[in-house]
Order: C-alpha cells, then structure tokens, then sequence
C-alpha cells in the first residue's frame, strides 16, 4: 500500500510540475492565452523524435492563431530522450471548443522542447 501511495504522490507532483512548465509557455508564447484552461493527459517518454524533426515543429508554431509569430524556447542542446504530454485546451469553459496538442519537454521538466 505505501508504495502504490507513493507513486500516486509522485505521479500527481509531476503533472503539476508539467502542467506549470506548459501553463508558463503558454502564458509567453499565445497570442491570449487567458482564453483557454489546461487539462493534461498522459505524461510519457520518447526517443523517436530526432533534431531535424524538432527542428520543424519548431517552424509550424502550433496550430494557427493561437500562438505568437516568433515561439520562444528556453535555449539548449535537444535532448534524445524527450517527456511527451497531450493536452487539451478548453476554450472559455466550454468542452466542445477545444484545442489538443502535444508538447515535448526535457527529462527533468524544466524546458518545452517543441509542440505540435
């Protein structure tokens, strides 16, 4: 039982964590981010996604219009192993208006490596 206890804590930490780190991005980076709630999904890892494709997503800014022109990322190298995490963006409250996207984090959840 304490060990199922402390992986529940542990899970829970760091969906705040990331939801913090996401939320803190957001906030930079969209054109009125006070328009949407954040709900997090599923917090996984992957090593599928190399330079050039994180190079690209890059590019594309997440879906159109929500973001500003010019997306800020913290500076670093891209790490192989990346912290993957679907969220939704509920539009003023109103659950059929969302967005979803997947944002790409660093292992220690301290950095947005890209989003889609």
């Amino acid at each position: 039982m304490f060990a199922f206890c402390t992986i529940l804590f542990a899970s829970c930490g760091k969906k705040a964590t990331v939801k913090s780190l996401v939320s803190d991005f957001m906030e930079q980076n969209m054109v009125d981010a006070s328009l949407y709630d954040l709900k997090i999904g599923k917090i996984d890892s992957t090593r599928f996604l190399s330079a050039d494709k994180i190079n690209e997503l890059r590019k594309l800014n997440g879906p159109e219009g929500l973001y500003k022109k010019n997306v800020k990322y913290t500076e670093g190298g891209i790490p192989r192993t990346l912290t993957y995490v679907n969220v939704m963006l509920i539009k003023d409250g109103e659950q059929r208006d969302t967005v979803k996207q997947t944002f790409y984090l660093d292992q220690e959840l301290t950095r947005v490596i890209a989003m889609k």
